[in-house]
C-alpha cells in the first residue's frame, strides 16, 4: 500500500517577533501521520508565499530562508519519493 508524503512550510504569524519575523514551521504528513517541528527560520511575512511555501524576491533574508539546507533536505526528499512513484507533494 502506498502512502502519501506531504511537506508543507508555513509561518506562524500569530508568534511575531520584536524585529517583525515569524518563525518558519515544516509540517510533514505521512499517510495519516502528522508531524511538525519549528525549521529553525524566520521569514518576513509580507514577502511570504504561503502557496509555494517560500519568500518572494532576491534579498538576502529570502535568499536565505529559500536555500536553508533544512529546506532544500526536505525539498529533495519529496521530489525522489516524487519522482520514483512512492508518493505525491502537496
Amino acid at each position: 500500500m502506498k502512502e502519501e508524503l506531504k511537506v508543507l512550510f508555513y509561518l506562524k504569524k500569530n508568534r511575531a517577533k520584536a524585529n517583525g519575523l515569524c518563525p518558519v514551521m515544516r509540517r510533514i504528513t505521512i499517510g495519516r501521520t502528522i508531524a511538525q517541528f519549528g525549521a529553525k527560520l524566520e521569514a518576513d511575512a509580507s514577502g511570504w508565499d504561503a502557496k509555494t511555501g517560500r519568500m518572494i524576491g532576491k534579498n538576502n533574508l529570502a535568499l536565505s530562508v529559500n536555500h536553508s539546507p533544512a529546506g532544500f533536505q526536505l525539498f529533495f526528499l519529496s521530489n525522489l519519493m516524487q519522482t520514483v512513484g512512492y508518493a505525491s507533494t502537496g
